[in-house]
């Protein structure tokens, strides 16, 4: 009996298996976010980067991202598969994430862009964006305070404007970010570095004109 159940559980192992490995066959053999990237650096001979921050979206919607730096670029890992390199500003590289993060919002939560800042000044320990946004005839400046996780800023854009008549403006002008990600960012905007007393340290100020390189 004992030896029947052993078989029956092997059997539906294998079964899981083979389903699994078939699923796998059907989506083109996908690769972890990280093995992934590492494949794209090594097959456009571009520089290994040291990975700073990785992203994992944990809910359907979601999407996984990771950000490396190089001596050169800040290396950003598209969900749709393929690596971006943003070349890297003195004084910190404010980077436009390509895929849309998510937030909280009392017990709801949602989805929205976001910005981090590679290789900040040294003895940054806080850092501030200013960032207009702006659809049509609306335009309105967003303040975010930096989040410091691990070697990045992180900022997170939130919707002000979810239950008023800007709405549909708002939106509009957050999709504009998150498109743009993979091209270059072109709002206006600043980081200011603060150290660890609130003294301001420094400013950047990206380049509109930065081109960014696609290794697809």
């Amino acid at each position: 009996m004992k030896r029947r159940h052993l078989l029956r559980a092997g059997r539906n192992l294998l079964l899981a298996g083979l389903a699994a490995l078939l699923i796998w066959s059907m989506n083109g053999y996908p690769l972890p976010p990280e093995m992934a990237f590492r494949r794209y650096e090594r097959q456009s001979l571009a520089e290994r980067s040291e990975i700073l921050w990785t992203y994992r979206g944990g809910r359907a919607g979601d999407r996984d991202m990771l950000v490396g730096l190089s001596s050169r670029y800040v290396h950003v890992w598209h969900p749709n598969g393929y690596v971006l390199l943003w070349p890297r500003q003195e004084g910190g590289t404010l980077v436009s994430l390509p895929a849309e993060t998510r937030y909280a919002d009392g017990f709801s939560s949602y989805l929205a862009p976001a910005l981090l800042v590679a290789d900040p000044p040294e003895g940054a320990d806080a850092a501030r964006l200013t960032i207009t946004l702006s659809y049509q005839d609306w335009s309105e400046d967003y303040v975010v305070e930096g989040e410091r996780q691990g070697q990045v800023f992180f900022f997170q854009l939130e919707m002000r404007h979810l239950n008023d008549a800007r709405s549909l403006d708002e939106l509009n002008a957050l999709n504009k970010i998150s498109f743009n990600g993979a091209a270059r960012l072109r709002n206006p905007c600043t980081v200011e570095f603060f150290d660890g007393a609130g003294e301001f340290l420094s400013v950047i100020q990206p380049d509109s004109r930065m081109t960014v390189v696609s290794l697809n």
